[in-house]
C-alpha cells in the first residue's frame, strides 16, 4: 500500500524535493503517520471537489492547513537545506507552488461564497 511504502516515500522525496533521506525505524513510523495524514486530506479534497456547495466549510479547513504549511515551509528553509540537502531553488519552487495553491483556494472560496449568495437570493 502506498501509504506505508518506505521506498516510494524515499523516491518521492528524492524526485520532488531533491531530499537525501535515510530510512530507519523512526522514519518508517513518520512515513506511516504522514501517509495517513495525506490520505485523509486527500479524502477531504475529493469531497470538496465533488460537491463544493455541500462541503463548503471544509474549504476553510484546507485554507488553514495550507496556510500553516506555507508558513512552516518558509520558517524551515535552513533546516531543510542543512539536514536534507535540498537546494534553495527547490525549496523556493515548492513554497511558491504551495503559495499559488493557497491563493487559488482562497479565491475559489470567495467565488463559491458569492455564487452561493446568488443561488440563495
Amino acid at each position: 500500500m502506498f501509504l506505508y511504502n518506505n521506498d516510494l516515500a524515499k523516491l518521492y522525496g528524492e524526485v520532488i524535493f531533491g531530499m537525501n533521506i535515510e530510512i530507519n525505524p523512526q522514519m518508517q513510523y513518520l512515513v506511516k503517520m504522514l501517509g495517513l495524514y495525506s490520505f485523509l486530506i486527500g479524502i477531504i479534497i475529493i469531497f470538496v471537489f465533488i460537491n463544493p456547495y455541500k462541503y463548503n466549510n471544509f474549504i476553510w479547513v484546507l485554507i488553514l492547513l495550507y496556510s500553516y504549511r506555507f508558513i512552516f515551509s518558509i520558517l524551515s528553509f535552513d533546516f531543510m537545506h542543512n539536514n536534507f540537502k535540498i537546494s534553495y531553488f527547490n525549496l523556493y519552487l515548492a513554497t511558491s507552488i504551495l503559495a499559488l495553491s493557497l491563493i487559488l483556494l482562497i479565491i475559489g472560496k470567495f467565488q463559491l461564497t458569492e455564487r452561493t449568495k446568488k443561488l440563495n437570493a
